[in-house]
């Protein structure tokens, strides 16, 4: 019985922790930055017309690694009026926090 209510208050803050960091990712400036690419995107808007609905579902920040560039991850899933699908959104910022530039996979 020990172990079972130590399995189930570990499930319970993992959760809580992978929610936490999921909001600090996406907070309201990422929101912004992917609303405003999601919807003003001349590629995306060719490939899935106008979006109807989106839903970030994964959050991530990569460090730079060995190239120094740091970035936001981000996969959302869109529905919108020609087809559905996943895209891969990464968000590029400058040293201040504004938007740099951004890639669309």
């Amino acid at each position: 019985m020990k172990k079972f209510f130590l399995i189930i208050v570990f499930v319970v803050l993992a959760v809580m922790v992978g929610n936490f960091a999921f909001k600090s990712l996406y907070d309201k400036e990422n929101a912004a930055y992917v609303d405003e690419v999601l919807y003003k995107d001349p590629v995306i808007k060719e490939q899935y017309g106008d979006i109807k609905k989106y839903n970030v579902y994964k959050a991530g920040k990569s460090l730079g690694g060995t190239s120094g560039t740091e970035y936001y991850d981000f996969r959302i899933g869109v529905e919108g009026s020609k087809k559905s699908g996943k895209i891969y959104l990464k968000l590029y910022k400058t040293k201040d926090g504004q938007l740099d530039h951004y890639e669309v996979q």
